[in-house]
C-alpha cells in the first residue's frame, strides 16, 4: 500500500439494465494511513472504520435509484396542439428547464422535451414518450379532437407514465365538454371533428378509436389541471411554474423513494 497516498475521490457505481450509473461521489474523502490501517474519514473530520465502510456501501445500494443522474437526460414529454398553445408550449419548457438547472439533486439540469424540429413522423414521436418519465398535457380547445394529441396521450396511459395535466388560460378547453367527448367518441365523431384523424391513428396502430377513448376518459377527466397563464406577470408566472414543475417532480421523487 502507499503511504503516499493521502487523498481520493470515493466513487460507487453499478450496473443496471446494462448502463453504468455513477451511484454516489463522495467529495475529498480522506484516507489517512495509520499503523499501516486505512481509514476514512467521513465529512465531519470523523473516522470510519473497515466496518462503518460496509455500511455506507449498503445504504447507498438501497438509495441507488436517488443517486441516479438526470442531467441533461429527458424526464418531461409535452403534449400540445401547436396552432393553440405552441407559444405557451415554448414558454413553459424553457421556464420549466430554467427551473430545473436552479434546483438541487438528482434532477438538476434534466430536460423537457419539445417537439420543436417538427417531426412528421408521429411513430417516433411515440417513441419518445415511451423514454419520458412524465407526460404534460398541455389542454386547449381542441387536442382531444387532434390525432397527435390523442396518440401521445394513449401511448402514456397504456406506458402507465405519469400525466400532469395543464390547463393553459385562454385556449378554451371545456372540461365538461371534454369529458362527454371522450365518452361517446367513435371513428365517426371523431371524423366529424377532425376529418382524417382516424386513419393517422390507424397508422400507428391504434385501431379501435372507442377502446382508445375508452382508457383515456378513464384517467384524463379526473387529473386535477394546473393552471398555466403565460401571459401573467412574472410573479404569477413563476409561481405557475413551480406548481407544475414540483407537480412533474413528484412522481419521479415517490418512484426513486421506493
Amino acid at each position: 500500500m502507499n503511504s503516499n497516498i493521502k487523498y481520493f475521490i470515493l466513487t460507487v457505481i453499478w450496473k443496471e439494465g446494462g448502463n453504468k450509473c455513477s451511484l454516489v461521489d463522495i467529495d475529498k474523502a480522506k484516507i489517512a494511513f495509520e499503523n499501516g490501517k486505512s481509514m476514512v474519514r467521513d465529512i465531519k473530520g470523523n473516522n470510519v472504520d473497515l466496518q462503518g465502510i460496509n455500511a455506507y456501501l449498503g445504504l447507498f445500494q438501497q438509495l441507488k435509484k436517488i443517486g441516479d443522474n438526470y442531467e441533461n437526460k429527458l424526464i418531461g414529454f409535452l403534449s400540445h396542439m401547436k396552432d393553440e398553445v405552441g407559444s405557451h408550449a415554448r414558454i413553459l419548457h424553457d421556464k420549466g428547464e430554467e427551473y430545473l438547472r436552479k434546483i438541487e439533486g438528482p434532477f438538476k439540469n434534466s430536460k423537457l422535451f419539445l417537439d420543436s424540429e417538427n417531426l412528421t413522423d408521429l411513430k417516433k414521436l411515440l417513441d419518445e414518450v415511451k423514454k419520458t418519465n412524465v407526460m404534460i398535457v398541455m389542454l386547449s380547445r381542441s387536442y382531444l379532437t387532434r390525432p397527435w394529441c390523442l396518440a401521445e396521450l394513449y401511448t402514456a396511459i397504456v406506458n402507465n407514465i405519469p400525466i400532469v395535466s395543464v390547463n393553459v388560460i385562454g385556449a378554451r378547453y371545456d372540461f365538461v365538454k371534454g369529458k362527454k367527448f371522450l365518452e361517446i367518441m367513435t371513428e365517426e365523431t371523431l371524423e366529424k371533428e377532425n376529418s382524417g384523424a382516424s386513419k393517422v391513428l390507424k397508422d400507428v396502430g391504434i385501431q379501435n378509436i372507442e377502446e382508445m377513448a375508452k382508457v383515456i376518459s378513464k384517467k384524463l377527466p379526473y387529473i386535477i389541471a394546473q393552471e398555466f397563464n403565460a401571459n401573467a406577470n412574472s410573479t404569477i408566472l413563476d409561481a405557475h411554474i413551480k406548481v407544475i414543475m414540483d407537480m412533474i417532480l413528484k412522481p419521479m421523487s415517490i418512484e426513486n423513494s421506493e
